[in-house]
């Protein structure tokens, strides 16, 4: 994971009626460690070749993730906290637990930043279910 790819993860379109999308700006709001992260339901998702596109009908924003904030959006299902989706990359990816966990975090604060994650759905981490690997499963991100 360069920095160059982490900085381009996510591209953001807006699509207000009858103008051109735009590109949005990274956001960063902070999110605890400690946080179970769950994707919104009402999402469109698409992948392709390990990456996504995420529609929000709420916003008309598209979303275009790389392959490396698709498999971090895919472990965002209210089951794994920041530290074991950063765990779960270095199994992964050819990348340090500390590189890992910071590029997770960062994923997180734009996922939250960009309205991706359900916001009451943040709970702690014994609340939780028990489950498996999604990124293991082959399990997706889509409804």
């Amino acid at each position: 994971m360069s920095t160059n790819d982490q900085a381009n993860a996510i591209t953001t379109r807006s699509a207000p009626p009858g103008e051109v999308g735009q590109v949005v700006s990274a956001l960063g709001n902070e999110l605890k460690t400690s946080s179970v992260p769950r994707r919104r339901h009402d999402l469109t998702v698409h992948e392709l070749d390990g990456e996504a596109l995420i529609f929000d009908a709420k916003s008309a924003d598209t979303h275009r993730l790389n392959m490396t904030a698709c498999f971090i959006w895919r472990l965002c299902d209210g089951r794994h906290e920041p530290r074991e989706i950063a765990e779960t990359l270095t199994r992964h990816f050819d990348v340090d637990f500390d590189e890992a966990l910071e590029h997770t975090e960062r994923m997180l604060d734009e996922f939250t930043g960009r309205q991706l994650l359900a916001e009451n759905e943040l709970v702690p981490g014994a609340a939780r279910s028990a489950g498996g690997d999604p990124a293991e499963d082959g399990q997706r991100g889509d409804r």
